[in-house]
This record gives structure tokens, C-alpha cells and sequence, in this order.
């Protein structure tokens, strides 16, 4: 091992501070590192099998629906439960639906079919964020999606519907009369504009009082 170009710049020992410490420090621990490492002397040695986990994906019960909209870009989730977990490789795949058999087509990293320059990961700096972004969505992208590590994978169904997303918006009208203008009800029925301060009868009031109609009964 110490002379293998596989493990360059990856290996410590600890003898030269202690002559009876053998131990092997491994960094940046590959998938590939996985297996029995044997550690020997002049009468005896030792054994050990290290596993070295890989990726592995964080999944929903079942199939994860997304539905999105013509020319709309999608997000795909696919990532490891460890973001910094390094899979060996990664791999999309589309499911073209057809009747009796669906056609499995690679799009990542081979870019193929109608998804050509239209995908790309979106790792944001994290090595176990393999999302997929999908822009200028057709309808022909609608299908099911496979993202697969080694022998981890997990799909996603994509829904794409005609059209533009619609936005709710909640307009309030706005009474812009003036409270001395607001109809009021008169003696005799009418809708009435008030002027002043009058009581039932016509009279004007000594002292002013707001804008209020009195109705009056027989």
C-alpha cells in the first residue's frame, strides 16, 4: 500500500512517533477502499476489513409526484443522506411511457432525445446533492424519473400541464364618499344626500352632532 499510486498523499503512519504504534490513518476514504487491509511483522499479523459506505439516497414511500408548467424550470430531488458522501457515479433516466412497454432513455450524464443541453446537477457546492434541473419544460417531459448510485436509486414522476401557473390575487374596494355624502334613508323612502345636521322634522340642531339620519315613526 505505501508504494501504491492509489493511495498517494493519502497514507500516515505513526511509528516515528511511537515505534510500536503500527496504526494506518487512510483520509479521504473512497468507495474503492473498501476490503481486508493486513497489517504484518517479522513473527505475526493482523487483519482487518474496512467498509467504506456510498451514497445513499434519501427516498419518500413510493414515487414522488412534481407537477409543473410548459417553459417552467424543475428541480428533480435526488440526494444523499450524507451531503458530503461522494458517489462513484450518478446516473438519470427518463421513462417514455408507451402502450404495453416504457423505453428507458439515459439523460444525465449522457445527454440524449429531447433533453439534450436542457439538464444539468445542481450540486451547489455539495458533492451528495445530485438534483436535476430541467428547463423550458414541454409537455413531452412528462414521464417518470430514475436517479440511481450503485444499486440505490429512487424515482420521480413528473407532471406537466399546458399553460401558465395561475397567481391569486385578492383586490379590496375602496370607499372613496366622503361620510357627509353617504346615502342616507328619508322620511319618505328616499335615498337622500345630507347637508348640515336636521332632525325629522327640518329643523336645524343647536349644536352640532354628527352626520346621522333619525328615522322617525308614525
Amino acid at each position: 500500500m505505501l508504494n501504491d499510486k492509489h493511495y498517494r498523499g493519502r497514507l500516515q503512519l505513526f511509528n516515528h512517533i511511537s515505534p510500536s504504534n503500527l496504526s494506518l490513518l487512510i483520509s479521504d476514504l473512497r468507495e474503492e477502499d473498501q476490503g481486508v487491509y493486513r497489517c504484518s511483522t517479522e513473527k505475526e499479523h493482523r487483519d482487518i476489513r474496512l467498509n467504506v459506505k456510498g451514497c445513499e439516497l434519501v427516498k419518500k414511500t413510493g414515487v414522488e409526484d412534481v407537477t409543473m408548467f410548459t417553459g417552467e424550470s424543475v428541480v428533480l430531488p435526488c440526494v444523499c443522506t450524507d451531503l458530503q458522501d461522494k458517489p462513484k457515479s450518478v446516473k438519470w433516466e427518463f421513462s417514455i411511457p408507451a402502450i404495453g412497454i416504457s423505453y428507458i432513455q439515459e439523460i444525465y450524464p449522457e445527454q440524449t432525445g429531447r433533453h439534450r443541453n436542457r439538464v444539468k446537477l445542481v450540486s451547489n457546492n455539495a458533492p451528495g446533492n445530485l438534483s436535476l434541473l430541467i428547463s423550458d419544460l414541454t409537455e413531452e417531459d412528462q414521464g417518470v424519473y430514475r436517479c440511481s448510485v450503485q444499486a440505490d436509486s429512487r424515482d420521480v414522476r413528473l407532471s406537466v400541464k399546458v399553460g401558465r401557473r395561475e397567481t391569486s390575487t385578492h383586490s379590496r374596494k375602496t370607499d372613496t364618499t366622503r361620510p357627509s355624502e353617504q346615502p342616507q334613508r328619508g322620511r319618505c323612502g328616499e335615498d337622500v344626500m345630507t347637508e348640515g345636521h336636521q332632525d325629522c322634522e327640518g329643523k336645524p340642531e343647536d349644536r352640532p352632532e354628527p352626520d346621522v339620519v333619525t328615522f322617525c315613526t308614525k
